[in-house]
């Protein structure tokens, strides 16, 4: 939203086009040499040179890394969201995002030096809720723009799309825009491509479907989000709360108890998140 205002959907549809073509791509150079290892194992056997193989392979330490970090601010915020969503500021007094982000990180790092590793079924049902959760933030959302009723009348969703309108600068450098937004977007959809690492793991044949199911839960929650925002939200208000941007949304067309719903799925996702980025 920052970087595309309005245009964002057609940001978000360029990403989604995008991965669409890397799947068959990697569906075809992993299934080629099915070992774990992701991208570092097909570079060993396609460019033949471990120094830009182990290039790669410490990006992507660091990049796991780095995901465990914003993870747990993430979690951390959503969190806050539920104890206090008038105190987001992380310095401010009465404020737990930055403690309770450190204490996620040691925590789940003692729980990984101890040996504790994800459980399939958990993770299953962890996704299924989550998924459930999104659904029911999609339908409420579309409900609140579709139907003229108090929390959200025909004459705030017209004034939230001028307002988006005037805050992107207008129709002026929309391709400047677009590919911004666009940029922002493949940044959303990274670990994309993690499947790859446990590809031993997976009966032949799974991986495609791994990557395929992945595209069409990442294509269908991004662009409809996305859209739902632009016609709900002020995107200038949505920026100001990109830390828990859907416990907002949530917020402003579900009302308090579908933002709390939101909040500790996002809390609990987030933090499994920290987990398997270790």
């Amino acid at each position: 939203a920052a970087a595309a205002g309005i245009w964002a959907p057609f940001a978000a549809l360029f990403a989604s086009f995008t991965l669409w073509l890397f799947r068959w791509i990697y569906t075809e150079a992993i299934t080629a040499l099915p070992f774990n290892g992701g991208i570092y194992n097909v570079l060993l056997n396609t460019v033949r040179s471990k120094k830009v193989a182990g290039l790669v392979a410490t990006l992507t330490i660091l990049s796991y890394l780095a995901t465990a970090v914003v993870s747990a601010l993430s979690a951390a915020a959503y969190l806050q969201t539920i104890i206090d969503d008038t105190k987001m500021d992380p310095l401010e007094k009465g404020c737990y995002i930055l403690p309770a982000s450190i204490s996620l990180i040691v925590f789940f790092a003692m729980l990984k030096l101890m040996g504790v590793s994800e459980s399939a079924k958990i993770a299953a049902v962890m996704f299924l809720f989550h998924l459930g959760t999104m659904l029911v933030l999609m339908t409420v959302t579309l409900g609140a723009i579709a139907m003229p009723v108090k929390s959200m009348p025909f004459s705030l969703v017209w004034e939230n799309l001028q307002t988006n309108f005037h805050y992107t600068g207008g129709s002026s450098n929309i391709a400047r825009k677009v590919v911004l937004g666009f940029s922002s977007a493949m940044l959303g959809v990274s670990g994309f491509e993690s499947s790859a690492n446990f590809v031993e793991e997976q009966k032949e044949g799974v991986f495609p479907k791994t990557l395929r199911n992945m595209w069409y839960a990442v294509s269908t929650i991004n662009i409809v989000f996305i859209i739902e925002c632009v016609f709900a939200t002020k995107l200038e208000d949505v920026v100001e709360n990109r830390e828990n941007a859907l416990a907002f949304l949530a917020m402003r067309s579900g009302g308090r108890w579908l933002q709390v719903w939101v909040s500790i799925d996002a809390v609990v996702i987030l933090a499994a998140a920290i987990l398997t980025s270790y």
